[in-house]
C-alpha cells in the first residue's frame, strides 16, 4: 500500500527528508510544498551574489534535487488539520488540499530584528538578507554607494561585510556584544578573527548596540552607544527566528521562543508530524539540555533521521553538536560542541 508523505518546505531539512524517503521507500508518495518560484537556493552563497563572485542564477536550483517527487512550487500552505491529516494550501489563487499519512514541517526561519530596530525596516536602503532577491537588492544599492553598515557580527554579518568591502565601500561591522562571532567562538579566538577583519579594511565596533537608524536626506544615520555613522545602506544581520506559525496554529507544542518541541525521534507532540531544522528545539549531545541549532549541517543530519523513522527504521537523534565553519577572504574559522 502506498504511504503518503507530505513535506512543507524544501530547504536543507526538507530536501534531505525527501531524498532519503525516496531512497528507503520506493512505494512512498512524497508531496512537497514550496512557496518560492524555484525548488531550492543555497543561502550560504548569498554574500557571493552581493560581491559579484556569483550570479543569482548560480545559487538557485531549477529542478528538485530528487526525481519522482510530487512537487508544488508557489504553493503556500495555509492550514494543517492534524486530526484528519490534511494539508490545505493555495496554488495559483486556488484553495486546495491533500491528505497525508505522515507530515514533515521544514518551514525554516525568518530574519529576527531587535524590537529597537524594527521600525528601521520601513526606511529605504535598510535590508535584511534571507533570499536571493534580498542579495540582488543589496548589490544594486551597494554599487551606487560609498559607505555601508552591517549590524551583527555573526557569520553572515562578517561575510556580508567582506562582500561590501570588496565592492569598494567603506564598511562598518557593528556588534552589540563584546566580540565577533559571539555564538561560535570563545573570546580568545574571537580576538584573532576581529584583528584579521580589521586588517582587511573593515571597521569593527563591538560592545556597540545600535539604538536607532534615521534617514537624513539621502543618507541613513546609524546611532550606536559609542558612535554615529553616516551611511548609504544598512544590512541587519541580527539573527533568525523559527518560522513556526503553521505549527503553532496547528496546536503543536512549542517552547517560549516559538521553537517546536520534538522527541528523540524528531516527532512533534503529534505522532504523525515530524519537524526538522531551524524550527525545532532538540537536546545538546554533551549536556542533554534543550538547545537549538539553526545550521544547515544539523538540518541535514536530522533530515536523514526523520527519513529513517518514516520508513520504519526507528532511529534516535542523539543530540546536537552544531559544527560551524566560516571561510571567507582568507579567514577560516570553525568550532563544534560547547
Amino acid at each position: 500500500m502506498e504511504k503518503r508523505i507530505a513535506i512543507i518546505g524544501y530547504g536543507t531539512g526538507g530536501s534531505t527528508v525527501a531524498a532519503y524517503v525516496r531512497k528507503y521507500c520506493r512505494k512512498c508518495r512524497v508531496t512537497v510544498f514550496e512557496k518560492n518560484p524555484y525548488p531550492l537556493y543555497h543561502p550560504c552563497a548569498l554574500p557571493d551574489v552581493i560581491s559579484g563572485e556569483l550570479n543569482v542564477d548560480d545559487i538557485i536550483e531549477k529542478e528538485p534535487l530528487t526525481p519522482g517527487l510530487d512537487f508544488h512550487l508557489l504553493s503556500l500552505v495555509t492550514r494543517i488539520d492534524k486530526e484528519e491529516k490534511i494539508v490545505y494550501y493555495r496554488e495559483n489563487g486556488v484553495e486546495k488540499h491533500v491528505s497525508y499519512d505522515e507530515l514533515v514541517l521544514a518551514t525554516g526561519s525568518v530574519p529576527w530584528i531587535p524590537r529597537s530596530l524594527q521600525e528601521s525596516l520601513k526606511h529605504e536602503n535598510v535590508f535584511t538578507l534571507k533570499t536571493p532577491e534580498d542579495a540582488v537588492r543589496i548589490r544594486e544599492k551597494a554599487l551606487r554607494s560609498k559607505v555601508a553598515v552591517v549590524v551583527g557580527a555573526g557569520a553572515i554579518g562578517i561575510e556580508v561585510a567582506f562582500a561590501l568591502r570588496k565592492l569598494g565601500l567603506e564598511t562598518y561591522l557593528v556588534e552589540a556584544l563584546n566580540q565577533v562571532l559571539p555564538g561560535g567562538l570563545d573570546r580568545d579566538m574571537s580576538i584573532i578573527a576581529k584583528r584579521y577583519i580589521e586588517d582587511k579594511g573593515i571597521t569593527v565596533l563591538v560592545s556597540s548596540p545600535v539604538q536607532g537608524i534615521e534617514p537624513q536626506e539621502e543618507k541613513l544615520i546609524v546611532y550606536t552607544t559609542n558612535e554615529t555613522i553616516n551611511s548609504d545602506l544598512v544590512v541587519l544581520a541580527t539573527g533568525t527566528a523559527p518560522n513556526t506559525k503553521l505549527a503553532i496554529e496547528a496546536g503543536l507544542n512549542v517552547d517560549e521562543k516559538g521553537f517546536v518541541i520534538v522527541d528523540d525521534y524528531l516527532r512533534t507532540s503529534n505522532p504523525y508530524i515530524y519537524a526538522v531544522g531551524d524550527i525545532i528545539r532538540t537536546k545538546d549531545y554533551i549536556t542533554g539540555k534543550p538547545v537549538t541549532s539553526m545550521l544547515a549541517n544539523t538540518a541535514f543530519y536530522q533530515g536523514r533521521i526523520i527519513a529513517l523513522n518514516i520508513t520504519g527504521y526507528e532511529k534516535k537523534y542523539e543530540g546536537t553538536l552544531s559544527p560551524f565553519v566560516l571561510s571567507t577572504e582568507g579567514l577560516s574559522v570553525g568550532s563544534i560542541g560547547l
